[in-house]
């Protein structure tokens, strides 16, 4: 990995000297990012015999072994001592005042837009604030009519790692600098009957935390149903029969999917698959979405994409907004909002 070409990212690497085999790790390791020896069993075979290496990386927690599952144990149970989820995202130092003004100013800028016939579903970035605050401004400015009309708001966020379980909710109330976010307990309790074992990875996930400034200023006292969905793609169908669920919850839920259009860097053939994705996705047309390679959906855009399909047939899709990310940052993003197909179509 070249650090010149993604700053953002931190280098980990294992080179060959004449003393043996060196792992490099310039700026700290990723704390609890396990490998399993049977996943990497093929790039982990010739370092086995180095003992040095293992332990190290062992000690960083980047093997799926006794010491990291203490480690995981240990810190889950500190995270969850909390009584509310905490802010992670890097605004936490920002004076509130000053936060709250931009927010509300990026929905300001759109204050004008028409109020849309019964809107069920967004799809927003899943950027850093300073990647997806334009985005993020003119969405929130799309349904800021419709605070009385929903019961509770579904964040399906990308996790941006595989974990062991299909979905993670955070059922606690969440710290943001401009206040609580309160969520919705009985909801997280139907959905999410038993706790789940890997809520550590709300703890420094970051891509729900522009979306939960704009809520707790569009949205202030409607409560939320945080989720993180995994990028490993093989428990779908029971994630899908679990949110599907939600029909059996009374009053309506907004539900809004906090993904990006892909990863890769904007050129001129991402250009021209976001076009087939934005189609695909007003058309509620998962199956059109890419799934595999290396610039695929996330897995939460296309749960979130079947979910619309099997809750509300009836929506369509209208693109509010596309950006390309820029450097340091990598991928496009896009505001999608669905609404009734009827009015939809009038528009």
């Amino acid at each position: 990995m070249n650090p010149q070409q993604h700053p953002h990212k931190r280098p980990l690497a294992v080179r060959r000297e004449a003393a043996g085999w060196v792992f490099e790790d310039p700026l700290g390791l990723v704390p609890l990012t396990p490998f399993t020896d049977a996943e990497h069993a093929a790039w982990l075979a010739p370092h086995a015999c180095d003992p040095s290496l293992r332990y190290r990386l062992s000690q960083g927690c980047l093997l799926e072994d006794d010491h990291f599952r203490a480690r995981f144990a240990a810190e889950t149970a500190l995270y969850a001592s909390s009584p509310m989820r905490p802010w992670a995202g890097p605004d936490r130092a920002r004076d509130p005042f000053g936060l709250r003004t931009a927010v509300a100013g990026m929905v300001a800028d759109d204050w004008d837009m028409p109020p849309p016939r019964e809107p069920q579903a967004l799809l927003v970035p899943a950027a850093p604030l300073s990647g997806s605050a334009r985005l993020l401004g003119r969405a929130f400015a799309s349904i800021r009519h419709e605070r009385q009309r929903f019961a509770r708001v579904v964040l399906l966020g990308d996790a941006r790692a595989d974990l062991g379980e299909a979905l993670v909710v955070e059922p606690r109330d969440h710290a943001t600098p401009l206040g609580v976010l309160h969520s919705d307990a009985t909801a997280c309790s139907a959905l999410f009957p038993a706790p789940s074992a890997w809520q550590l990875t709300h703890r420094g996930s970051t891509t729900l935390e522009p979306t939960l400034l704009f809520l707790r200023v569009v949205f202030p006292t409607l409560p939320i149903v945080a989720v993180l969905v995994s990028r490993h793609r093989g428990e779908r169908a029971a994630a899908l029969e679990r949110l599907s669920r939600l029909r059996q919850l009374s009053g309506d839920s907004l539900l809004l999917c906090v993904a990006d259009l892909g990863t890769r860097p904007s050129d001129q053939h991402s250009r021209a698959s976001d076009v087939e994705r934005s189609d695909a996705l007003q058309e509620l047309d998962a199956a059109s979405l890419p799934q595999t390679g290396p610039d695929a959906c996330a897995e939460a855009l296309v749960l979130f994409t079947e979910l619309l399909q099997r809750l509300h047939p009836d929506l369509s899709g209208n693109t509010l907004g596309y950006a390309p990310l820029q450097a340091p940052l990598e991928g496009r993003s896009a505001t999608v909002l669905f609404q009734r197909a009827s009015q939809a179509a009038a528009d």
